[in-house]
């Protein structure tokens, strides 16, 4: 075999894939952080990048933005229950054959979902036929090196939507967004996005969401509800008096109205929740202001409340108790 040099074996693979106008850059894997340097490269020895079908190589085109995707089909894992070796994707199960292992390799997944400015909206790559909003992505399809750019791009590319205006938040319970240079380690157990219960969130900046009414109902079946669906509870005003929700579960009250919280686009602040509860009851205008619509911490409340966040995650929050909603009051001129 003929010495082999990064430059050779980038030449190799740029003829075999037909990569005509791209740069072709190596990954020792799919968790490193910076390319292989250039040198002399050894596939004669017991160990070497890219031996194992497990730990692959990772090759990245460059301009990013052209880069390939497979399309594929997300389903449940087929495999049963088992003990994890020292790979955390590979495990060995009985093979048809005597005295013989098999080698299988575990999905190793990043969960997601996907937010506009109403709330959660759908996904052509939903896990659940009954919760369109939650899905996920293997993680051996991330581009390397593993950020929240990379991250954002590649659902970006799956997801078919415009990466102008949006960001990533690796959870839903976060207050800030990432800047694209986070570092994201997705080779253990437990990082972000590795549970259902908890995925990341590719926020949109733009105007939409699913019916949160049915949605609802949805998280309360489905295995990524939380063991608890929190709700936030409001009446709606108008200056002349109260008015009926079209978010109404009462039918002895029909002013009162909820939504789940999983359904307000994060970071969770007043102006979100604000947005969230117009999308839902269809006022107008839609605005990121909103200057029409007031929201009260509850019915006794002087003044309205400031823009800020709110924390659904620690103890009470205004509107947790349906008998202390908030109030929300908007101008009646202004309704659909």
């Amino acid at each position: 075999m003929p010495p082999q040099t990064v430059s050779s074996f980038q030449a190799r693979i740029y003829g075999v894939e037909k990569l005509d106008g791209y740069t072709p850059y190596l990954f020792e894997n799919i968790f490193s952080e910076k390319t292989i340097g250039n040198g002399a490269m050894s596939f004669s020895g017991a160990s070497h990048p890219g031996q194992k079908e497990d730990q692959p190589m990772a090759v990245v085109c460059n301009p990013f933005e052209l880069s390939t995707m497979s399309p594929r089909v997300l389903r449940p894992p087929q495999f049963r229950h088992h003990e994890r070796t020292k790979s955390p994707n590979v495990f060995f199960a009985p093979s048809t054959k005597s005295g013989e292992q098999e080698k299988r390799v575990v999905p190793h997944y990043i969960y997601y979902r996907k937010y506009v400015k109403g709330g959660p909206t759908g996904s052509t790559y939903a896990i659940y036929n009954d919760d369109q909003s939650i899905c996920r992505l293997e993680v051996k399809s991330i581009t390397p090196p593993h950020t929240a750019g990379s991250l954002r791009q590649n659902l970006h590319k799956i997801e078919s939507t415009p990466s102008t205006n949006s960001r990533l938040l690796i959870s839903i319970w976060s207050q800030e967004f990432c800047d694209n240079s986070y570092r994201l380690d997705l080779s253990g157990d437990t990082y972000p996005g590795s549970s259902e219960h908890d995925p990341v969130v590719l926020s949109l900046d733009l105007v939409g969401g699913m019916n949160s009414k049915v949605l609802d109902e949805q998280m309360m079946q489905v295995s990524g509800a939380p063991p608890k669906v929190a709700f936030v509870h409001y009446r709606l005003f108008s200056e002349d008096g109260e008015f009926a929700s079209k978010r109404s579960f009462d039918k002895e009250d029909p002013p009162l109205g909820r939504i789940n919280v999983l359904t307000l686009r994060p970071p969770h602040t007043v102006n979100s929740l604000k947005m969230c509860i117009a999308c839902q009851e269809g006022l107008t205008p839609v605005t990121d202001e909103m200057p029409n619509v007031q929201l009260f911490a509850n019915l006794f409340s002087r003044d309205p409340m400031a823009d800020g966040p709110i924390l659904f995650y620690e103890g009470a929050y205004p509107g947790c108790e349906e008998g202390e909603p908030i109030a929300l009051v908007y101008k009646k001129d202004e309704r659909a």
